[in-house]
Formats: structure tokens, sequence, C-alpha cells
């Protein structure tokens, strides 16, 4: 029995992109800082089209990503202390877009300042959550994108088969509650296995990892669809075949890896 042409084409995508993207992670921390930065551009890029629908406004649609994408830059090459200076900045791009296009300044404000909160700080720490003491370590990244994966998987499997109480039909109609669980517990359960047997944590210390990203995973797939319907859109872009955008693809990523640099850095020291 074949598969429907439409889950053929998102079994190729998933798979080629994951080879990617692990590949970027695992080679050395510049292919991950590259792997980051194309995420944040592409990401942005997105982010600011939902709020400019104007087909000549394509160079505005450029721009935007570029600056939420500067703070990363800077963080990356000038360290830590550099990244207030640059948000902050940032924030104050809109009064210089006003001296040349006053009607524009709102919006701008908007979207640059919901997209350096929304996209530019998680993925700083996405990025930082690859190092311990300035040593890169692709373990950190990969053990998280793991159980982001096992959740969204199992969470599919489970609700096409077993799904009968919807989650937040308002939101996102597909989802339910036993596909929810059913990838929380598959998150768990992956976490506790390569938390132990891999990252040499306890089982406690995993356990309570996976149970988190099984959480956050939903919540930033949720607050995703929330945004896509307030705009009425269905999904977030087209780059990627069977997926959408890559807010589509990214939008548990964005809350799963600042959770993971707390939880190791800061909770665990």
């Amino acid at each position: 029995m074949s598969l429907p042409k439409s889950l053929r084409l998102r079994s190729i995508t998933a798979f080629l992109f994951g080879i990617i993207t692990l590949g970027l992670i695992i080679i050395n921390e510049w292919t991950y800082l590259i792997f980051i930065l194309l995420v944040t551009f592409f990401c942005s890029y997105e982010w600011a089209a939902f709020f400019i629908k104007e087909s000549s406004s394509l160079t505005k649609r450029i721009i935007y990503p570029l600056i939420i994408s500067l703070p990363l830059v800077f963080v990356t090459l000038l360290g830590d202390s550099s990244f207030l200076y640059i948000f902050l900045g940032i924030l104050l791009i809109p009064v210089v877009i006003n001296l040349f296009d006053p009607t524009s300044t709102q919006r701008a404000f908007i979207i640059l300042a919901t997209g350096a909160f929304y996209l530019t700080i998680p993925l700083t720490l996405a990025y930082k959550a690859g190092f311990i003491e300035n040593e890169y370590h692709f373990d950190l990244i990969i053990f998280p994108l793991m159980l982001i994966w096992a959740n969204d998987v199992f969470a599919y499997l489970v609700g096409s088969m077993l799904g009968r109480t919807k989650l937040f039909p308002e939101v996102s109609p597909n989802k339910t509650w036993e596909g929810t669980i059913g990838g929380i517990l598959m998150a768990t359960l992956v976490a506790l296995f390569l938390g132990k047997f891999w990252m040499h944590y306890t089982w406690v210390q995993s356990g309570i990892f996976g149970i988190g990203v099984g959480i956050l995973a939903t919540l930033g797939d949720l607050f995703e669809s929330s945004v896509k319907r307030s705009f009425e859109i269905k999904d977030s872009g087209t780059l990627l075949p069977g997926h959408g955008g890559f807010l589509d693809r990214f939008d548990s990523f964005l809350l799963v890896m600042p959770f993971s640099y707390i939880y190791w850095q800061i909770i665990m020291g």
C-alpha cells in the first residue's frame, strides 16, 4: 500500500531537512552558527510577511529579517556584553525609519520588537545552549532536538489513531488531548533513555527535562498556530514542501531551546 502523495512529500522533506540540520549541528560551532542564522533569517522573513502584505514590499521583507538577525551575529563576535546594547539599538531603528517613511513607523516597531522577543532572543539562547565554558558540545543541541521530533511524531500518530478530545479547537482544530499526552510521554521516555545512557544525567534530571520539552514543544506549536489564525494564514510560508514555512517547522524549537539553556546552564550549573 503506497503512502498518500502529501504524506510522501512531507516524509521526504522531513528526511532531507533532518539530515541537513543534523549535519550543520554536528560538524562544528561555525556550521551550527550558520544553521541558527539561516533559521533566524527565514523565520524573521515569514514573521515580517505577516504584517506586510503588499507585493511591492519585498525589499522591506528582506530588510527586517536582516535587522532582526544582527544581534546574534554581534553576540557571537563580541560576547554577551554587547547583546543588551544591540537589542536596544534595534528598537531605535524605527525612529530612523520614521525619517524616511513616517507612515510605516508603527508597523516597523511592532515587527522589530515582537521579532526580537519571539525570534532573536530565543534563537540567541539556542546558540548559547550548545556551549559549556565556551566549548561547543553538539550533543546539547541534538538531545533536545530528538525530544522535539519524538514529541511531534508521536503526537501526530497517537492523535491520528486515538484522538477524540480536541485540545484547543479554536486555535488548532487537529490537535487532541490524546495526541498531546502521547507526544509528551514519548518525549519523556526518549529523554530518560538518552539522558541516562548518552548524556549521563540522572533519571530525575532526564525525566523532568523530557516532560518540560514535551509541554513547551506543544505550547510553541499552539502559539504559532494562534498567531497564524489571527492573521488568517494557514502556513507561515512555502519553503518546506509538505511542512509549510520555517516558523511552522521551528515553532517548538523557539521555546524548547531557551528552556534547554536555562535548565542545563543555570539550574544544573
